[in-house]
């Protein structure tokens, strides 16, 4: 995954550190601030677009163990279902 630089996002000036830790440390909840601040559009879409990537990946991840749970249950209920008698 690339990173999430000021210089990636197309800023020309060093950001205040402690916003950017507070920016990367939000989960996003600081870009409406930001726009109300008057930050660039560019760098308020490229931080939407790293959001929302990183928000799609998780719940992919999530599904893949969800469908890992199911698979385990039937396995169980399957075993079960033979052992009886």
């Amino acid at each position: 995954m690339k990173s999430m630089s000021p210089a990636r996002l197309g800023m020309t000036t060093a950001p205040d550190p402690r916003r950017w830790k507070a920016l990367t440390d939000s989960a996003g909840s600081t870009i409406p601030a930001l726009y109300a601040e008057g930050a660039p559009d560019v760098v308020i879409a490229q931080l939407g677009a790293v959001f929302t990537d990183a928000a799609r990946l998780s719940m992919v991840g999530a599904g893949m163990f969800l469908l890992a749970g199911l698979v385990g249950a039937l396995a169980v209920r399957r075993a079960e279902l033979t052992m009886a008698p």
